[in-house]
């Protein structure tokens, strides 16, 4: 028997979300830009290792690793209930 596995995945879940208030007053003499921006930079690296069993019979190798990365950052920008 003989049994060797690598797993990695790595996630990216931004939320971004850019607005201007339900209410208030802007007063502008010119342009208003609202911005909100994520950059995520993950990787997930993988090393595996082998356990062989030598007993009656044909040899036993067993191994395997698991790597998992996750980000999910949250990025707001917003004028609030206000006059401007």
């Amino acid at each position: 028997m003989a049994g060797d596995g690598a797993d990695a995945i790595a996630t990216v879940n931004p939320l971004v979300d850019s607005h201007l208030g339900s209410s208030g007053n802007l007063d502008l003499a010119g342009n208003l830009q609202v911005l909100a921006s994520s950059t995520s930079n993950v990787s997930a690296t993988t090393a595996g290792a082998n356990v062989s069993i030598i007993g009656i019979g044909a040899p036993n190798i067993v191994g395997g690793s698991n790597s998992t990365v996750s980000d999910a950052p949250t990025v707001t920008a917003y004028v609030g209930d206000s006059n401007l």
